[in-house]
């Protein structure tokens, strides 16, 4: 098992990956804005969610900083898979939706 991590430098890109791996999507989040990381969708290779949780910002950072939120996904078996996440504003609804991340995951044995 690897871990492979992905940024917005990623967005709309495919990336290869191995059953069994670990991909963890890294993606700035200032959650006293109200917009917040959230998965949008995920589909095909057997692609699971195994967590999602934000990395505060050193305590050194100042009042309003943020923080990284990190989501893990397991590649669990071969073929494509497509991830789908979204920043936003839940109570504002879809139209709140300020960002997009979308990755495909080749994932071989």
């Amino acid at each position: 098992m690897h871990i492979i991590t992905l940024t917005e430098s990623d967005h709309d890109r495919t990336v290869s990956v191995r059953r069994g791996d670990v991909v963890e999507v890294s993606l700035p989040e200032n959650p006293t804005t109200g917009f917040r990381w959230a998965v949008e969708g995920f589909e095909g290779a057997g692609v699971s969610l195994l967590s999602a949780a934000l990395s505060p910002p050193p305590a050194d950072a100042g009042v309003g900083r943020g923080g990284v939120r990190v989501f893990r996904f397991a590649a669990g078996g071969a073929g494509n898979a497509r991830l789908r996440l979204k920043r936003w504003r839940e109570w504002e609804g879809e139209g709140s939706i300020a960002a997009r991340f979308d990755v495909t995951l080749n994932v071989r044995d």
